[in-house]
């Protein structure tokens, strides 16, 4: 296998947004990203595991972070792994409501049978400008590797490099790149097909969030995202007060 195909990303011109960078939707990105996660679970059930934004942070951090996480989600054993990646530095505490205070996300993929990993980000300098997304996705794969159960003669899996996602047109769209590159790299892996010689499916990944991650169709995801929320808030409404059975701060 090609562990470093010659397509280095290079760093983009982006503003650097003035606050954490935020979905154009009502709520922060975090929340979006965990409910798109959470439908793709639903799509792939079995063949992806995708950790939510806290379960990340939680792995990059000292003092047992990555096994409180791989232990119980059986990262030893799972085909694939999805990880929406915020830049946050894992040693900066975090707020009581939990979000993740960095400026930047980008998604992480592992696929056991290339044994390797791959970062799809849409804008490689970092939100902050600084890199930092790059450095978390490679803390990230440190921490995880000794983890993931063995495999590819011992080695750890190694970071592949390949062409650059496409760029995000705004310093603000970063969590509906990483949602849509998700939904790609998803339907690949789990579908397996697109493989070379020797089972790596990152080319066709690549190709795949190349035709779907684009800033037009991270445009049109914004009120459709929107739209698919709010009916899923209020189908649980509905759910809940024909159980007659109400959860807290749901009316």
């Amino acid at each position: 296998m090609e562990r470093e195909r010659k397509h280095t990303p290079s760093a983009l011109s982006l503003p650097a947004p003035a606050q954490p960078c935020l979905s154009v939707l009502l709520f922060p990105s975090s929340q979006l990203i965990d409910f798109y996660s959470e439908c793709l679970r639903r799509l792939h059930p079995g063949t992806i595991t995708i950790l939510d934004a806290a379960a990340a942070h939680l792995a990059r951090s000292d003092g047992g972070g990555a096994a409180a996480i791989a232990q119980p989600l059986q990262l030893a054993t799972t085909p694939s792994i999805l990880i929406p990646l915020n830049d946050a530095d894992p040693r900066t505490p975090r707020p009581p409501n939990g979000a993740a205070v960095g400026s930047h996300w980008s998604l992480l993929a592992f696929h056991r049978p290339s044994w390797s990993w791959r970062h799809f980000d849409s804008a490689p300098g970092g939100g902050g400008g600084g890199g930092g997304s790059a450095a978390a996705a490679q803390g990230l794969v440190r921490a995880l590797g000794p983890w993931l159960g063995g495999g590819g003669g011992g080695d750890a899996p190694p970071l592949c490099t390949g062409p650059p996602a496409p760029a995000q047109a705004n310093g603000s769209d970063c969590g509906l790149h990483a949602c849509l590159s998700a939904r790609a790299v998803a339907g690949v892996l789990s579908g397996g097909g697109g493989a070379n010689g020797d089972g790596d499916l990152w080319p066709a990944a690549d190709a795949a969030v190349a035709a779907a991650a684009t800033p037009a169709a991270a445009a049109a995801a914004r009120g459709v995202l929107k739209e698919c929320i709010e009916a899923a808030v209020e189908a649980g409404r509905a759910a809940a007060q024909e159980a007659r059975w109400v959860p807290p701060g749901l009316p």
